[in-house]
This record gives structure tokens, sequence and C-alpha cells, in this order.
């Protein structure tokens, strides 16, 4: 009996304490600010959301072409590579055979002399070899001289052309220099014959190639003369024009 009403007395009591905070009533601006207030929070969220996913499909996507340029860096250095190794071993080989080369056949002198072409000055009419002249301006003239040491001299009227010896002739072609009174080889055959023809400016003509050939006392017989001479006016038009205008001479061997 006593502690019944008490309770229904705390009861009451706790009502209208309760009841108050827990239906608290707010003006309509109130609920239009803290509605506006949470819209706003559920909107940064939304726009931090997608910042972080655009972050992450930037940085996969940059992942993505960071390994593939990578991968394309690293083959073209390795073609780089593979290339310099073929080129170093590929001169590497060749610089030990010219070192051997060189240690057995020291280069000529006259090698060494002759002058390379110069861009803007180079012709295709100039002389592939010392002495291949090929003017043909001059006057014609048979009387041609040899010296005591097998130089051709021109004679008078004549072009000056580019003083090249036997000698020098020789060691271009690698063979060893054309005696008097000795049997050529085909090699030194054509060394004389290069080297009597060009001596003169025009060149001389088969014909008197072969006068001078004989009066310097080279051994050749007329076969061999001949056939020397015709290869080389195959690499020369200007040989064979001269040998239209020239009558063959009587065959004679030596």
């Amino acid at each position: 009996m006593i502690l019944t009403p008490i309770a229904i007395v705390a009861t009451k009591a706790a009502w209208w304490i309760a009841l108050p905070s827990l239906g608290r009533r707010t003006s309509p601006s109130t609920r239009r600010q803290l509605d506006d207030k949470r819209q706003e929070v559920h909107d940064r969220l939304e726009e931090m959301e997608a910042e972080a996913a655009h972050r992450i499909e930037v940085l996969q996507l940059a992942t993505e072409l960071e390994q593939q340029v990578a991968v394309a860096e690293t083959a073209y250095r390795r073609s780089v590579l593979r290339a310099q190794q073929a080129m170093t071993e590929e001169l590497h080989a060749q610089a030990v055979a010219t070192a051997k080369t060189v240690e057995a056949k020291p280069l000529p002198p006259a090698v060494a002399a002759i002058q390379l072409p110069v861009l803007g000055e180079w012709t295709a009419t100039a002389p592939a070899l010392p002495g291949t002249a090929r003017d043909t301006t001059g006057t014609q003239v048979s009387a041609h001289s040899v010296t005591a040491a097998g130089a051709v001299t021109a004679p008078a009227g004549h072009l000056p052309v580019p003083t090249v010896t036997l000698a020098e002739l020789a060691a271009v072609a690698g063979v060893p220099v054309p005696q008097r009174g000795v049997a050529l080889s085909d090699p030194q055959l054509d060394v004389v014959l290069r080297h009597l023809r060009y001596a003169d400016d025009p060149p001389m003509s088969y014909r008197q190639a072969c006068a001078v050939f004989r009066r310097a006392g080279y051994v050749g017989s007329e076969q061999r003369v001949r056939q020397a001479w015709t290869a080389l006016a195959a690499n020369d038009p200007a040989a064979a024009e001269a040998e239209e205008s020239e009558e063959e001479p009587a065959d004679a061997g030596v």
C-alpha cells in the first residue's frame, strides 16, 4: 500500500521530466537549417567518395602506363646493346685482322700518298689511279722515249701529266716492280701497259705503247700484250676509240 503510490508518483515525475526533452518542438526555419546542414554533409561525403574513386582510377591507369613504358624502354635499350655488341665484335675481328695484315705487309708510301676525293671538287672524269689522265685535247705525237730507270718521257707538244713511277704503280697493285729482260707475270704486264698508256696526254694507243714496250726491253709475247691491253681498254672507252684509228701491228713474240 505504501510502495504503490510512490511508484505511481515516480513514474509520472519521470514522464514529466523525459517527455519535454524527447518531444522538444523546433521552428520550421531551424528544421530547414538542420536539413540543409545534413544535406551539405551528405554532398561533401559523396564528393569525397567520387574524388577517391577518380584518384584510384588515375593511379591504376598510371601504373599500367608506367609498366608499358618500362617494357618499351627495356626493349629499346636491349636492342641498342645488341647492336653495340655486334658492331664491337665485328670491329674487333676486323681490327685483329688488320693488325695482322699491317704487321705482315706494311702499307707502301705510294698508297698513303693517293689523294682522296673532296666533296664539291670531285668529278666523274677524274683519273682512277695516279697518272691515268684522260684528256684527249693534245696533239698526237708518236716519238716517246724511255729513260734508264724505265720512266716514259712524252715528246714535245704533249700536255703534262702527273709524274707517277712504275714502282709506285706496282706498289699500288701489290706486285714486284717489273724488270727489263725478265718475263713478266700477268699483273706486272698490266702495270707496265697502264704505265705506258697514261705516261702521256693524250694517252698512247696500242701501237705506240707496244713500240715503247719493245724499246724499253720488257719481255712479253704479242698475244699476252694484246690480251692485257684489251682488258685495259675494256675499262677505258678512250682506249677503244684510239684503237679504231690505229692499224693492227704485225704479230710478233718475244
